[in-house]
């Protein structure tokens, strides 16, 4: 990804400084590519080849600057559209009746083709894991397929055997959990990302901090992050995931998360006063409301410091509940870090319906993170040469301020970010 991102950068003095306009495209790339390479088992190049072909699974899913034949998006395409534009393909393609043509809705083609193709290809990689020896079982896409017989309409699976009607999942039910786990499973890390390089290259002593930290816990591994062991290394790297849990707080992706009452009467138990909720009552969690509670985060909550969340910082106003129990809800397994009282945080929901790919989104961005700050400085750059650095950093802190949420929470604004390769003195 560094060397992609040297490369296309328009303002690139040298390979060991360059300036890069705005990540979120680079962050929905590695994003992308992490998940497809882990979920779905399709290496994705970052550059672009000049042309795709539909002659096997790896041609059809290599990415180029033109879609296979017979197709209008390329599969990155297809997914960056899904993502950016999710009411109008939904509107399109589920609300819209069937039986209105086409043709007479100018305004939808877009998603009426988006959606077409997103159905072949996930509809492809489907078949292709179904025909892969059942012992194999490498990614979540061989995972679900496995689990589950792909029902067909004569009552009988992929391989044609006899199945009941409840047995495994149906295939639109595997491709709508493919959907669904393709655009929530790089879309919202990739937007974390974005604002954490943003939150760093803003805060130059907590960057400072990271960079520390990142090296004094991988000072002795191979350079080569691929021959890093997960075991070994993952619990090491405390500061990374310190800011990925900071990042969240601040920026959750979802800021506010229905939730509707059974049937039967929940209790709820506030301060020692129970309160009693009848049977289909809904209910909106407000997450940001509580991620800026100073009653569970402190004075400073409404202040970036991912220090607050290291178990060795005593200071921390998380440090008063190490002594509870039962703190660690989805995302805050991690041994080493402080937990917050349960239910004032909550970017990956909570309960037995929380996120199932917090782990995976952890291990994702904390990789991510440490690679990049372990061999670069990232700093504020200039929009204009007559931008003043305390104008850069007015910039930089106002597009922090302007989100908006539509599906998800996202900077409405660019911010242009340098990349300095450290030199081995800054390293360690």
């Amino acid at each position: 990804m560094l060397e992609y991102l040297v490369d296309r950068a328009p303002h690139c003095s040298s390979r060991s400084e360059f300036v890069v306009g705005d990540v979120r495209e680079d962050s929905l790339k590695l994003t992308l590519h992490v998940l497809c390479s882990a979920g779905f088992g399709v290496k994705l190049p970052f550059k672009p080849a000049p042309e795709a072909t539909a002659k096997d699974v790896e041609e059809l899913f290599r990415d180029s600057q033109s879609p296979p034949s017979g197709y209008h998006f390329t599969f990155r395409s297809v997914m960056e559209y899904s993502s950016l534009h999710p009411m109008s393909a939904l509107i399109a393609n589920r609300v819209v009746p069937k039986w209105i043509p086409r043709a007479l809705l100018p305004f939808y083609h877009a998603d009426f083709k988006a959606y077409d193709d997103l159905g072949r290809y996930l509809r492809t990689l489907v078949t292709a894991a179904g025909i892969k020896k059942p012992h194999a079982l490498h990614n979540l896409l061989e995972g679900i397929v496995g689990a589950g017989k792909i029902k067909s309409g004569n009552g009988q699976d992929s391989t044609g055997s006899a199945i009941s009607q409840n047995d495994g999942l149906s295939e639109a039910e595997i491709l709508g959990n493919l959907y669904i786990f393709t655009v929530a499973g790089h879309e919202t890390t990739a937007t974390t990302f974005r604002y954490a390089m943003t939150l760093l290259a803003l805060h130059q002593d907590i960057q400072t901090w990271l960079c520390e930290e990142i090296w004094e816990a991988i000072g002795n591994e191979p350079e080569d992050p691929s021959e890093w062991d997960y075991n070994r290394v993952f619990p090491k790297l405390v500061a990374p995931l310190c800011v990925m849990l900071e990042t969240l707080r601040l920026y959750p992706p979802v800021v506010t998360i229905p939730k509707l009452v059974a049937n039967s009467t929940a209790v709820l138990t506030y301060k020692n006063q129970k309160y009693f909720l009848p049977p289909q009552t809904y209910v909106n969690i407000n997450v940001t409301g509580v991620h800026y509670a100073e009653e569970y985060w402190g004075s400073d909550a409404s202040l970036f410091n991912p220090q607050r969340w290291d178990g060795r910082n005593t200071d921390s106003a998380l440090a008063k509940n190490d002594a509870i129990e039962g703190l660690a809800a989805p995302g805050l397994e991690h041994a080493s870090i402080h937990k917050p009282i349960r239910g004032s945080y909550a970017p990956f929901s909570d309960g037995v319906r929380a996120c199932l790919g917090k782990k995976f989104a952890q291990v994702e961005f904390v990789a991510a993170i440490t690679v990049l700050f372990r061999d670069y400085r990232v700093g504020l750059a200039p929009s204009n040469t007559k931008e003043t650095a305390k104008q850069i950093q007015q910039r930089a802190a106002r597009a922090l301020q302007c989100n908006s949420s539509f599906l998800t929470l996202g900077m409405r604004e660019d911010v242009p970010l340098f990349f300095q390769k450290r030199e081995t003195g800054q390293q360690r």
